[in-house]
């Protein structure tokens, strides 16, 4: 069967061959009047010329004749009667590409793994599933060490920012002993506990997994038995810490109750300020406090009512604690420290712990 080319430019194009039926057409009538039977080349836009004829053959005419500007013959490829088989690409090659597009966006933009943790953490699955997908072949499929290095490193960048945006659920009701709190020497020697399992506290003693926290919430269930309840934040040590105290001023029937605040820094104690509490408080029932530890700004409440707020900016950090001054008594029942504990901040927590702090969960607070 004759073989038809088409050429043009740099690039050639397969035609088929004309019909016998065409070619055998008398001379000057039909198509074959103007097309010759040999192999054609497209030579210029307006130009046709038979590749094994001449201007001198008779039967052609000077009308095919190629022009003078006409664009040389570059080269032909045969016309290919059946097609290559496609080439299967392996599923892996085929996710990779995508996949790692979508990594260098989230690589570029940060916020996304702040903003979208659950896409993030879909697309390290997505990289650590294909990276185990088998042994390497050369099929133009990245090799397995590729993948597994590209996802230890979006994963590591993953656990630090889920670590940043982590909630912090820190409880103790004071059950399992105080092993968690320290303080100075023989501190121990003066917290005590009742029969109802409530804890006495006496000598300054800090919350340990705390301490590594800056903006928190406090919370925690006291009554005060005999004079005030004391408690500190932002408490760096035993000589640098912010402390307030929930004091009865005035018993009898209507008792009233004032909330002291000072600071402590490098050991030396500030002038108290004092803030009248605009409700009765009581020596014979529980109060729930609670203190919003924000930057520079603290928030007091008693029992979900604002009593207080100020800003002091000189720590920066620290944990939580209690004690109790000398002629003073009171009990405590849990407390809660709480930071970003918001759903997103949950979700980070099950990817990286904030700091390395391994959240509690020992009691469910109201």
């Amino acid at each position: 069967m004759p073989v038809a080319f088409l050429a043009f430019a740099d690039a050639a194009v397969d035609l088929p061959a004309l019909p016998e039926s065409l070619r055998a057409a008398p001379a000057g009538k039909g198509l074959a009047a103007r097309v010759p039977a040999g192999p054609l080349v497209l030579t210029s836009a307006d130009s046709i010329a038979p590749v094994d004829a001449c201007p001198a053959q008779a039967g052609y005419g000077a009308q095919y004749r190629p022009a003078p500007a006409a664009v040389p013959f570059l080269r032909m490829a045969p016309l290919r009667l059946h097609s290559p088989a496609p080439r299967v690409i392996p599923a892996l090659a085929a996710s990779w590409f995508p996949l790692r597009a979508a990594l260098g966006r989230l690589a570029r933009d940060r916020a996304n793994f702040t903003r979208r943790p659950a896409l993030a953490a879909t697309v390290a699955m997505m990289l650590l599933f294909a990276g185990s997908a088998g042994p390497s072949r050369d099929d133009g499929r990245p090799p397995d060490s590729l993948l597994r290095a590209e996802f230890a490193s979006v994963w590591e960048h993953v656990r630090q920012t889920a670590s940043r945006r982590a909630a912090v659920a820190l409880v103790d009701d004071f059950r399992s002993g105080l092993g968690d709190w320290f303080g100075r020497d023989r501190w121990q020697e003066s917290w005590s506990y009742d029969a109802a399992g409530f804890v006495r506290p006496g000598a300054l003693a800090l919350y340990r997994p705390s301490m590594a926290l800056a903006d928190y919430e406090l919370r925690f269930q006291g009554q005060i038995e005999k004079g005030g309840l004391s408690w500190v934040y932002r408490a760096s040590g035993p000589e640098d810490f912010y402390a307030a105290k929930l004091k009865i001023i005035h018993s009898g029937p209507l008792p009233r109750a004032v909330l002291e605040r000072w600071a402590v820094i490098g050991g030396k104690k500030d002038k108290p300020t004092r803030m009248p509490v605009p409700f009765t408080v009581r020596q014979d029932r529980l109060y729930v406090v609670q203190v919003d530890v924000r930057g520079a700004d603290f928030t007091t409440s008693l029992d979900n009512q604002v009593i207080d707020f100020y800003t002091d900016d000189r720590l920066p950090a620290g944990g939580v604690g209690f004690f109790s001054d000398s002629g003073e008594r009171a009990r405590l029942r849990w407390v809660t420290v709480r930071h970003q504990f918001d759903l997103l901040g949950r979700l980070c927590a099950l990817v990286a712990p904030y700091g390395g702090i391994q959240p509690t969960t020992r009691l469910q607070t109201p």
